[in-house]
């Protein structure tokens, strides 16, 4: 891994984008209720416990976190948008506090419960050190969304956060060629399971269709079949 965190994989014109769609709220993949596949399987996500670490890779604004604080559990998350950060915390009524991170490379938002903390840096910038390990790890759009050649990288990465008895939970989409004019990636259930080899076991919680509804959101034509898949990913 002291090799990995040496080589600079980060993609300057996906960032420059993702930015620029949050700073113009052009963020349909945003949404305005917790995901339905997390509430479905949220029991899986947290083995039942109390009081867990939970991650989110690539955040944004997302409700999720507001939802698992309030069961009780602590949230970690890493975005680099501070404007997606800030609006977090605005839209859930949340005071912060904002300090820099030690090393420099960008900013720590925390609630002043200290229940919820959001590091706004480089996805391939942030160490362990940062939040410590995590217990559990919600993965809605991050791995999808990251050029395929960072895949190892990040896998590593949120491997290396993740206790031993923790949770990964994916949530993932296969669809047709040209069904996304940009992003996410597809990802089949094969590469899930050559992604994460011999040292995960990985078990598909769920399979669903988008609706036609859906499709209409997204402007891609009704015929197009679009998948989500959820699957939980635990160490050996």
């Amino acid at each position: 891994m002291a090799n990995d965190a040496d080589k600079d994989i980060t993609n300057e014109s996906s960032i420059d984008h993702w930015k620029m769609s949050w700073v113009e709220n052009s963020i349909p993949f945003h949404l305005l209720e917790v995901h339905p596949s997390l509430g479905r399987h949220v029991d899986k996500l947290t083995k039942g416990r109390d009081n867990l670490t939970i991650f989110f890779p690539l955040c944004g604004k997302a409700v999720d976190m507001r939802w698992l604080a309030e069961k009780g559990h602590k949230v970690i998350g890493v975005e680099i948008s501070d404007v997606a950060i800030k609006t977090f915390f605005k839209e859930a009524n949340l005071e912060f506090t904002e300090s820099d991170i030690k090393d420099g490379e960008g900013k720590l938002f925390m609630s002043k419960d200290e229940n919820i903390k959001l590091f706004q840096c480089d996805m391939f910038k942030y160490k362990r050190e940062f939040g410590g390990m995590v217990d559990a790890i919600w993965d809605r759009g991050a791995l999808e969304a990251i050029d395929v050649d960072q895949r190892e990288f990040y896998l590593k990465l949120m491997l290396s956060i993740l206790k031993l008895d923790g949770v990964y939970l994916l949530h993932c989409f296969e669809f047709p060629d040209g069904a996304f004019e940009t992003g996410p990636h597809e990802i089949k259930q094969n590469e899930i399971v050559e992604m994460f080899g011999p040292k995960c076991s990985v078990d598909k919680l769920e399979d669903y269709m988008l609706s036609q509804a859906q499709l209409e959101f997204h402007g891609i034509d009704q015929d197009t079949k679009i998948q989500g898949n959820v699957y939980r990913i635990v160490q050996k």
